[in-house]
């Protein structure tokens, strides 16, 4: 599944239980959030209870901007990162 947004798009690969959601580097951190919101949306069923592997392709992040993630995205679809 690839999710475009203006010029970016994150990527989520595998399969049910176990998914890969590739970021791009190129999005400003204040858009990773509805970045990967949207993309987890978009998978639907998919992701329900699944384990997550984040793949930000080198991209250093503050413990902030993780902790952001985690919470606005993440957590609320109780998912294992």
């Amino acid at each position: 599944m690839i999710l475009m947004t203006d010029e970016f798009q994150a990527t989520l690969k595998g399969e049910r239980g176990c998914l890969r959601l590739v970021v791009p580097e190129g999005p400003p951190d204040g858009e990773l959030v509805p970045l990967i919101d949207r993309t987890l949306d978009d998978a639907g069923k998919l992701v329900d209870g699944a384990t997550v592997i984040l793949d930000f392709q080198g991209r250093p992040l503050s413990g902030a901007v993780v902790l952001e993630i985690m919470k606005k995205a993440l957590l609320p679809r109780r998912l294992t990162v």
